[in-house]
Order: C-alpha cells, then structure tokens, then sequence
C-alpha cells in the first residue's frame, strides 16, 4: 500500500508483514537515594534538604515520562489496531 500527501508518495505499508513489535520505551528516570542515616547532624539537614530538592526533579521527570509512554502505548495500540483492519 502506498501513502500519497498532496499527490507525492510519502511512505509505503506493507500489508503482509507481521505487525510491528512493542515499541522501546524510554528508560525510567533514576530515583534519588535517601542520605546516609548515621550521617553527622550538621551535614544531615543539608543531605536532607538536597534530598528533597531532587525528589521534586524525579516526581516532575517521573510525570513526563509517564505521559510520554501512555502516549508511546496509545500510538502502538492505535497503529496495531489498524493493522488488524487492514489484514
């Protein structure tokens, strides 16, 4: 099958391939380790403190990468989905 925009051939589908596999996802963002709990009292507050400021980065990189592969996931799904229809 061939995909035509404004007249100009922009891609080719076959129809008798296999479907296409699971797309990679990306890799998780890495979690943060918790300070030291023997650490000495006047380093563990700022070791808290910088903890807690790269728990928020991770939460917000953990958001996005969780709306990048619902949409990765939706997109396979609908491209699967019309591969069904078409065989």
């Amino acid at each position: 099958m061939w995909v035509y925009t404004n007249h100009t051939l922009v891609g080719e589908i076959d129809i008798t391939a296999p479907p296409p596999p699971a797309p990679d996802l990306p890799d998780l963002p890495l979690k943060p380790e918790r300070p030291a709990a023997d650490l000495p009292t006047n380093m563990k507050k700022r070791a808290l403190d910088a903890y807690q400021q790269e728990m928020e980065k991770y939460q917000q990189a953990l958001e996005s990468y969780n709306q990048l592969v619902d949409k990765i996931q939706n997109t396979h799904a609908s491209v699967m989905k019309s591969y069904s229809l078409l065989v």
